[in-house]
């Protein structure tokens, strides 16, 4: 049997294929260069968001806006605000990276490139835990949206490349920004407190009324009374049997999580809680 024995000039194009450096993934460049503006555009935008939060849940009186701002728990209203629009992002960014990443490599496998040991899996593999973290984090309704858009996205980058356009970071910003957005609006448009309700007797009274408690500090608690529509700051010993209530109607089952699906013990688990009182 004879063995073919490669001569230098193949040996030198496995080598090349070998060392040849990975095609930058999309918006890669685009990240290393404005970083800087990331960092600092960031917080700014978080304080936007949240500013115009206030605003809404306020609307728009200025005396109850500067109270919450006095009031607030900054690290509970960006976490509320902020980590449902994030977790979107990074979902519809993680599954379009993720599906590129594939793409890409089985093209390199098809035309006979050699793949180093685990490049594989160290390009996919971060993409699919964000990606999972994701899903079990956000309602099944949005999940949807986010994969939606990735796609949307990966089709898009192989229109331009077919068309032989470059692939600019402002032709995909749109589509990875949209689902995230539209979440951020829907949260508006709800015009609920970014903090839990809550079912509570308030001073004497003997009938139990919603409250959204939105600070506690030396023995006062500041509170959204809902029972006459006021913001009110009294003793914490005025508020008396308070107790987690669910100020939403029943939510379908495209509006819980996967994680809600998921086996647990039932001493674990979190029971849904009592509707809060009719007003």
């Amino acid at each position: 049997m004879m063995v073919h024995v490669p001569d230098d000039n193949e040996s030198a194009q496995v080598n090349e294929i070998r060392q040849r450096p990975a095609t930058p993934l999309p918006l890669q460049g685009w990240i290393q260069r404005h970083w800087v503006d990331l960092l600092v555009f960031g917080p700014f935008a978080a304080a936007l968001l949240a500013a115009l939060q206030l605003y809404v849940v306020s609307n728009g009186d200025e005396a109850v806006y500067r109270h919450l701002v006095r009031s607030l728990d900054l690290q509970a209203l960006l976490l509320a605000v902020l980590m449902p629009p994030a977790m979107a992002l990074a979902l519809t960014l993680s599954t379009f990276y993720l599906l590129y990443s594939i793409i890409h490599l089985g093209k390199r496998v098809g035309s006979n490139q050699h793949l180093t040991e685990g490049e594989a899996l160290r390009v996919i593999f971060p993409f699919g835990i964000a990606a999972l973290v994701a899903v079990f984090a956000l309602p099944l309704s949005w999940t949807f949206c986010c994969i939606v858009s990735a796609l949307v996205a990966i089709v898009t980058s192989a229109f331009l490349r077919r068309m032989g356009s470059e692939l600019k970071p402002n032709s995909l910003l749109p589509l990875f920004l949209l689902t995230p957005a539209m979440l951020f609006v829907f949260q508006l448009a709800d015009g609920r407190p970014w903090v839990p309700a809550e079912s509570a007797l308030v001073g004497n009274s003997t009938s139990a009324t919603t409250i959204y408690s939105l600070h506690e500090r030396e023995e006062l608690i500041t509170l959204i009374d809902l029972g006459d529509g006021r913001l009110k700051t009294l003793p914490l010993t005025s508020i008396r049997d308070r107790s987690a209530c669910n100020d939403r109607t029943a939510v379908p089952w495209y509006g819980k999580s996967l994680a809600s699906f998921t086996p647990r013990s039932e001493k674990t688990r979190i029971k849904e809680q009592p509707a809060c009182p009719v007003l």
